[in-house]
């Protein structure tokens, strides 16, 4: 399990200490931007087309419960948001999720893609 560290001048979430004591620093940003659906057009059409199918896919790819990526895409989100040390916050995920659910979607598949994770 991560623990939260607080870095100087900062809020308590600017840094993780992971177990192995390397730092994983918040500040670096999605890869592509939430509308860039068109970037990746499998994804986009995977995502579309299969929500049912590739949320649970993806959910697994994270070792989270695959009924997360079923009937709950807005926590899976902010948990690899938050492991994988992207700026944001939970208001920010429920925003575009509220405002453009698929292309949330699409947002975190592409990232999981350009880190290698799926």
């Amino acid at each position: 399990m991560a623990k939260v560290q607080a870095i100087e001048g900062r809020d308590p979430y600017a840094g993780v200490e992971i177990q192995s004591g390397q730092r994983q620093n918040y500040g670096e940003d999605w890869s592509s931007g939430l509308l860039d659906c068109c970037n990746d057009m499998s994804t986009c059409w995977q995502v579309g087309c299969c929500s049912c199918i590739y949320g649970p896919y993806m959910a697994t790819k994270l070792d989270e419960n695959c009924f997360v990526g079923l009937v709950a895409q807005l926590p899976l989100r902010s948990v690899f948001r938050v492991k994988q040390g992207i700026m944001g916050s939970i208001c920010s995920d429920l925003i575009s999720f509220m405002f453009c659910g698929p292309c949330s979607v699409c947002q975190l598949a592409r990232e999981m893609k350009h880190r290698k994770i799926i």
